[in-house]
């Protein structure tokens, strides 16, 4: 059995709710249309028939550690971003920024989910398998 992406379906819900279009909430998200299409037209059916909706998000908290390590990151980001600032280097922080919002922007399409790492261990022999397969076919 396939488990729902309760973050997606949140996000799609909450979009929903403030009365976006299946177009507008696909193309903020990133998230196929035709997904969107089906969510939205569940969340119309429900809403139509006098039902509750039930959409949570399930989020991991992550641990301590990790924790740390993301608010040592983002005071030394933030600290070198202050001290750009105050010595007139606009252009640099300029950039920086913009690096940072391109990799937030990308970080879906590039960072492996959990899940996607899980699988990929799980399965590396099959990769690499794989990998060799298409090698040799490419150097016939």
């Amino acid at each position: 059995m396939i488990q729902e992406n309760s973050d997606r379906n949140f996000l799609v819900y909450e979009l929903w709710k403030e009365g976006r279009t299946i177009e507008e909430i696909s193309f903020e998200t990133g998230i196929p249309r035709s997904t969107v299409g089906y969510y939205v037209r569940k969340f119309n059916k429900c809403a139509k028939s006098g039902k509750p909706i039930v959409c949570q998000r399930v989020t991991v908290k992550p641990d301590a550690k990790a924790m740390a390590i993301q608010g040592f990151i983002k005071s030394y980001t933030l600290a070198n971003l202050s001290e750009m600032l105050k010595n007139g280097e606009i252009d640099k922080v300029y950039k920086m920024l913009m690096i940072c919002k391109l990799w937030k922007e990308l970080e879906k399409d590039i960072i492996p989910t959990k899940e996607e790492e899980q699988a990929f261990l799980k399965n590396l022999g099959y990769i690499i398998e794989q990998i060799s397969l298409a090698k040799k076919l490419t150097s016939v």
